[in-house]
């Protein structure tokens, strides 16, 4: 909105009306027919669907589901053992659980 312009709640109905080149009635058909041949419908665009396969690999965009991925894998791996982790399937459940719950 432009610093100079007033939102539209806050201007006068009739200066409002004049604004816009209608009246209190409202638009006769002809300038119902004219502004839509000008404008076109007011109509918004249907969302573009996704299938599964995009949406699951969008959630993997986030940092913290990288980094929990990481140290899923890393639990099972031999290099667990030299960081500290058990290798037990306890840590990698924890972390896949981490991972879901933040990818609601």
């Amino acid at each position: 909105m432009n610093r100079h312009e007033m939102a539209f709640w806050s201007i006068p109905s009739d200066k409002l009306l004049e604004r816009l080149q209608t009246t209190s009635r409202g638009l006769s058909n002809n300038e119902v027919w004219k502004r839509l041949e000008q404008y076109g419908s007011n109509r918004l665009r249907p969302k573009k669907k996704s299938d599964v396969l995009t949406l699951l690999f969008s959630q993997f965009k986030s940092p913290i589901i990288l980094i929990l991925l990481f140290a899923a894998v890393l639990s099972f791996s031999p290099l667990g053992k030299i960081f500290g982790f058990q290798p037990l399937p306890i840590w990698f459940f924890l972390i896949v659980g981490m991972i879901v719950f933040f990818l609601h």
